[in-house]
């Protein structure tokens, strides 16, 4: 494919990507309410995590959102705050992980079952499989 014809198939592709982000973020929003509730509800740090996550892939889409929108459409300094954005996401999640992982192995504490987790994994799992084996066929 030449340069010409991505260039001018870029406001497409643009809008395609925010379309994608509101969806995603959607899911993600519904995925975070279940896996926070279920966490919550057995004590999983896990299950707690996975919500986190949820809400860190919802900021994510906020910043695709952000990044293809208005000036920032060429802006190589927005691209670069995008990714300090999200990468500062993670680094918070694992810190949490870290200590409230560490503070329940040595409180002895274990969460309970989860079948409300359960379900959510296994509806999530396909999914994330499916997306992660189109990224790499792509």
């Amino acid at each position: 494919m030449s340069t010409v014809a991505i260039v001018a198939d870029r406001p497409r592709l643009e809008r395609r990507a925010r379309l994608l982000a509101w969806s995603g973020n959607t899911w993600h929003l519904i995925e975070f309410a279940i896996a926070l509730g279920a966490g919550i509800a057995a004590g999983s740090v896990a299950l707690i995590a996975f919500g986190v996550d949820s809400l860190i892939e919802v900021a994510a889409g906020l910043t695709i959102i952000w990044r293809f929108t208005g000036t920032r459409l060429a802006s190589a300094t927005s691209e670069r705050s995008a990714q300090r954005v999200i990468a500062l996401s993670y680094f918070v999640l694992t810190a949490y992980v870290a200590v409230e992982s560490i503070r329940d192995l040595v409180g002895g504490h274990a969460p309970g079952a989860s079948w409300v987790g359960i379900g959510l994994a296994a509806v999530t799992a396909p999914t994330r499989l499916t997306s992660t084996s189109r990224l790499r066929t792509s």
